[in-house]
């Protein structure tokens, strides 16, 4: 694929940020639509595969909300069982679908990366572009990593360990699936499933996480960044402190390893 404008990226990014929240609907399926058609061959045929299961879904029931994180679906009666066969084939789309659009963003993200790092005439790293590609709890802790602006010796001589542990989630995908060439910078190259952990390596900053209901702020050196949190997280614990309902003053350059666990059982 030829290098993304500016705007396909920021089109790119918004449409993984609707595709990583723990419901959809085909309202929201006609957005990411909108957002990535013509984009690629693949990704527009995932669409319509995904766009034709919503709307059959939306026929039975006007204005669905599907739950992504489905399990178990009640199966007794006729009607219970041809609405669990159309979301089982809707989330297997989506699941494509996720997948291409994940391909999408990291070559986005990457672009961003290489275009910052490419900069020969100043010792600062210009990546707050890619604040916007972070999604879900490992961004959390990420998100000063590649949406930062830092100094070359900062990065490189200030840099701390931080392991992510998945304790009864679904698994944590990385952030891009390329591999990112920046100096102090390390992030897991796959998914943490529950029950394991992986090591991100960050710049030692100082980081103000706040918490209200389900949505999270993040703050480093001027940059602010908000997440919805997916329902199924019921903690998030940073070095034995809930970051959950408080503001939290974090300076990870007070150790040289810290501890984040994702919380869902």
């Amino acid at each position: 694929m030829k290098n993304l404008t500016q705007v396909q990226s920021e089109r790119i990014k918004i449409a993984w940020g609707l595709l990583c929240e723990p419901s959809t609907s085909l309202e929201k399926v006609q957005k990411i639509s909108e957002l990535l058609k013509g984009f690629d061959p693949k990704v527009d045929k995932q669409l319509a595969a995904v766009s034709s299961a919503a709307t059959k879904i939306d026929q039975i029931k006007k204005g669905a909300i599907i739950d992504l994180s489905l399990e178990k679906l009640p199966d007794k009666t006729e009607k219970q069982k041809k609405r669990k066969k159309m979301i089982l084939l809707f989330l297997s789309r989506w699941r494509d679908l996720n997948s291409e659009v994940q391909r999408l963003n990291s070559l986005a993200t990457a672009q961003s990366i290489k275009s910052a790092s490419s900069l020969k005439d100043t010792k600062v790293i210009k990546a707050g572009q890619i604040l916007t590609t972070l999604k879900g709890p490992l961004g959390l802790i990420t998100i000063a990593a590649a949406g930062i602006v830092a100094v070359n010796n900062l990065l490189i001589n200030k840099s701390v360990d931080v392991t992510v542990v998945n304790q009864g989630c679904r698994p944590i995908r990385p952030l891009v699936e390329a591999k990112i060439n920046l100096p102090g910078l390390k992030l897991p190259s796959s998914p943490i499933n529950s029950g394991s952990q992986d090591t991100a390596r960050l710049p030692a900053l100082n980081l103000t996480i706040t918490s209200s209901g389900s949505n999270i702020n993040l703050t480093a050196l001027g940059l602010s960044r908000s997440y919805s949190l997916p329902g199924e997280i019921k903690d998030i614990v940073y070095d034995g402190r809930s970051l959950i309902g408080n503001t939290t003053n974090i300076d990870l350059s007070s150790s040289k390893q810290h501890k984040v666990v994702v919380v869902c059982q």
